[in-house]
């Protein structure tokens, strides 16, 4: 019994967390040589050095897309953006709770031999904008990208 509440008190201690995106201050650790991105719709964030911009058009939102490594990186800024509840049937799901530039996000991964998902979703952006929500997401070719999409999407900064 001991041992138990040991290793459950080393695991408090430590953060208990999956999250290998930040350091012990729950910063972002993003490349050196990244660049900030700015959104259309109202939301910047960091990004390797090569990503590039494409062409996205939404229905009812505010739509971007940006390529960067072995990903395509997607935002969805409206009153109808995902809830990433389409993700939660792909192996490796995993799902947690974040607070990214004081909001509330839901967080996921979910990966397999060739596809690997990264994305976020705040219920309420806030501000002048009630109802409205950001979900983000990434789709990559490897393990590597993912992490990399997971520290794009931790950088997260809303235009004031």
């Amino acid at each position: 019994m001991r041992t138990l509440l040991g290793l459950c008190l080393v695991l408090i201690a430590c953060g208990g967390s999956d999250d290998d995106t930040g350091d012990a201050s729950g910063a972002v650790t993003v490349g050196a040589d990244w660049v900030r991105v700015q959104s259309s719709c109202g939301y910047s964030f960091d990004a390797p050095p090569d990503v590039t911009e494409e062409t996205g058009q939404g229905i009812d939102s505010c739509v971007n897309r940006w390529t960067a490594g072995t990903c395509v990186y997607w935002g969805d800024y409206g009153a109808f953006s995902s809830d990433l509840s389409e993700y939660q049937t792909l192996p490796g799901y995993r799902e947690s709770q974040r607070s990214i530039d004081g909001r509330s996000a839901k967080v996921i991964t979910a990966g397999s031999e060739s596809r690997f998902i990264a994305a976020a979703q705040f219920p309420e952006v806030g501000g002048d904008s009630p109802g409205i929500r950001l979900t983000v997401s990434a789709e990559c070719k490897d393990e590597a990208g993912q992490q990399e999409a997971l520290a794009a999407w931790g950088s997260i900064r809303f235009d004031p």
